[in-house]
């Protein structure tokens, strides 16, 4: 009998957390061209803030091939809030290898206003055409209510 209650109890919670999370977590990807990123070609992120006063982690994440040959990924990130405040700043993510990397670029991040978060990256390599990057995303974890 404690059996039959326990199985589908769990397969509930289960459910009950994916939905949650998934609801707190956004995403946004960049496929690349030729698997490269150009030196001077900003990738833009248009993210929609639909809450006021929403606390949220920031990541970025790259999927790099094994042509990817540098022990970093240097970037610029120029963030503007719908309140019109504007943060930027340099990041050296340090790859795990082959396949995806993630960095954490903002932590707890209150947005006060709802509209567009834009996010606008540009690579900070010393080549004209990176290579070895086959997308790149953003993910938003809203982590206050």
């Amino acid at each position: 009998m404690m059996k039959k209650i326990i199985f589908p109890f769990a397969v509930f919670l289960l459910f009950a957390a994916y939905a949650c999370n998934k609801e707190k977590t956004q995403e946004y990807y960049y496929q690349c061209q030729n698997q490269s990123w150009p030196r001077f070609n900003k990738i833009t992120f248009n993210i929609p803030i639909n809450k006021e006063g929403g606390v949220y982690d920031i990541y970025f994440y790259a999927d790099l091939t094994n042509e990817y040959a540098f022990e970093t990924l240097d970037f610029n990130m120029i963030m503007s809030t719908p309140s019109g405040e504007e943060r930027i700043m340099e990041y050296n993510m340090k790859p795990t290898g082959q396949g995806r990397s993630d960095i954490l670029l903002k932590k707890d991040i209150f947005i006060s206003k709802k509209g567009t978060l834009t996010l606008e990256l540009e690579s900070l390599m010393p080549l004209l055409n990176l290579t070895g990057i086959s997308g790149m995303g953003i993910r938003m974890v809203q982590v206050g209510e």
